[in-house]
């Protein structure tokens, strides 16, 4: 398999610079996944199991790290998920 060049336009880089590296906050990430859950379950989805796990791991990546860079592979490895 060939990697490829992946890349970050710059406002996302600048996010993480100015709060990549600050404490992450529980009630952020809380309130992240109660709105994802709402706009879903308008759209008659309603994740459990597995893809909530892998759902609130990636609101919890970008909440408490800014700007994230995952695959299929970790998160499989991760969350323990096909």
């Amino acid at each position: 398999m060939k990697n490829k060049l992946k890349t970050t336009p710059n406002q996302a880089v600048q996010t993480f610079i100015t709060y990549g590296n600050q404490k992450g906050d529980r009630q952020l990430k809380e309130e992240r996944l109660q709105q994802l859950e709402e706009v879903l379950a308008a759209q008659g989805i309603y994740p459990a199991g597995k893809v909530h796990r892998v759902l609130e791991k990636l609101i919890y990546d970008l909440t408490y790290n800014g700007v994230i860079k995952v695959s299929r592979e970790h998160l499989s490895k991760k969350l323990e998920v096909g």
